[in-house]
């Protein structure tokens, strides 16, 4: 487990990509492998305006199985 502003938050590996869930995610009921596979494989991927000037900020959506679609936030801190 890895600390970020003194919150404890969950790193995944996603091959060659690095995914840190924030605190916060966890409240909406989603599972880290649904927001891994939602960030892997997007049905849409747009980018959105964040209030950080600097960030490089996605919204992902797509769906796991026959569930309801999932939209997963997600900052590209390596530009790719």
């Amino acid at each position: 487990m890895v600390k970020r502003c003194g919150a404890p938050i969950s790193v995944l590996q996603l091959s060659s990509v690095r995914i840190e869930i924030l605190p916060h995610a966890w409240q909406h009921g989603i599972t880290a492998d649904e927001m891994r596979a939602v960030i892997s494989y997007p049905l849409l991927r747009y980018a959105i305006i964040t209030p950080y000037p600097d960030a490089n900020s996605y919204m992902f959506v797509g769906q796991v199985g026959q569930e309801p679609w999932i939209e997963v936030a997600a900052e590209d801190e390596d530009g790719e």
